[in-house]
């Protein structure tokens, strides 16, 4: 009896234990994303410049989140932070594998058109591979055609299509 007694006080020590710890984690893990978001407020300065300093800060953190809490309900979000400080770095190819991390793990996202958007004018303005970016572009109308990006992307695409002087003609009208 008393090692029944025993065995049930220890199984429900641990268990509070795990409660506590628990608690704890979601603290630290809510006070590690209220100091991203402030980091994303200060990315911008008074004079609409990036804040190089805050942007490294704000990447770093923002892995370092998601490696301490890869289970948070602010993975999106945190990921994102994440993408827009790497382009504000020009970051390229970080920026490419957390948007592909991003379409990965949110694939249903209202935002996922946008993720595809951006990681084609990556490629077609940052890394100049027109290639590449038309690919993304036909994957983002082919994923979610129903969205407003799919409906430009298609315009855009038929534009890119064109010779360069008809690109002219078309853009002088």
């Amino acid at each position: 009896m008393k090692i029944f007694l025993f065995l049930l006080v220890f199984t429900m020590s641990i268990g509070c234990a795990t409660n506590s710890s628990s608690i704890h984690l979601k603290s630290k893990e809510k006070v590690a994303y209220l100091d991203l978001i402030e980091l994303e407020e200060q990315l911008v300065a008074k004079d609409l410049t990036l804040d190089t300093i805050v942007a490294v800060q704000l990447y770093d953190n923002s892995l370092l989140f998601l490696k301490r809490f890869p289970k948070s309900i602010n993975k999106e979000t945190v990921l994102v932070l994440a993408s827009k400080s790497s382009d504000g770095l020009n970051m390229n190819q970080e920026n490419i594998a957390l948007i592909n991390e991003l379409l990965a793990s949110f694939p249903n996202s209202q935002h996922a058109p946008n993720y595809l958007y951006n990681k084609g004018k990556i490629y077609e303005e940052k890394l100049n591979d027109l290639t590449k970016a038309k690919v993304v572009y036909s994957a983002l109308i082919e994923k979610h055609p129903e969205s407003q990006l799919a409906k430009s992307m298609i315009l855009y695409l038929a534009f890119l299509e064109k010779s360069s002087k008809e690109k002219s003609e078309y853009l002088n009208h």
